[in-house]
């Protein structure tokens, strides 16, 4: 059995962020970023895609995919202010960063709401 990572190139780039707040998430935190966030998001150029995780109470797992690491740079660097807006009374602290090349997906058949 093999474990290797199949030939074909995804090309994508993932900004992953974990984020820890001083209260419990609730339905409208996420619609919110929804709302707001993800347009902002579009605007960026090399913007993929994005996904949020409720990963506790009080942690979510928000990954961004972009088309190269320059453009996760610059598109997050674009967006602070307005992220820090929406968010950042409620953050217990800075986000835990990640960045990496994305060698796998499988995605659902369509962009639904899960």
């Amino acid at each position: 059995m093999s474990s290797s990572l199949p030939a074909r190139s995804v090309n994508v780039f993932a900004s992953i962020a974990k984020f820890r707040f001083t209260r419990p998430l609730t339905t409208a935190d996420f619609e919110a970023n929804e709302r707001v966030l993800v347009p902002l998001l579009k605007s960026q150029p090399g913007y993929q895609g994005y996904v949020e995780v409720e990963a506790g109470e009080r942690e979510s797992i928000s990954i961004t995919l972009w088309a190269s690491q320059s453009d996760a740079e610059h598109g997050l660097v674009a967006i602070r202010s307005q992220l820090l807006d929406l968010i950042g009374s409620a953050l217990d602290g800075p986000p835990e960063r990640s960045f990496g090349e994305v060698r796998y997906v499988d995605w659902p058949a369509n962009n639904a709401r899960i």
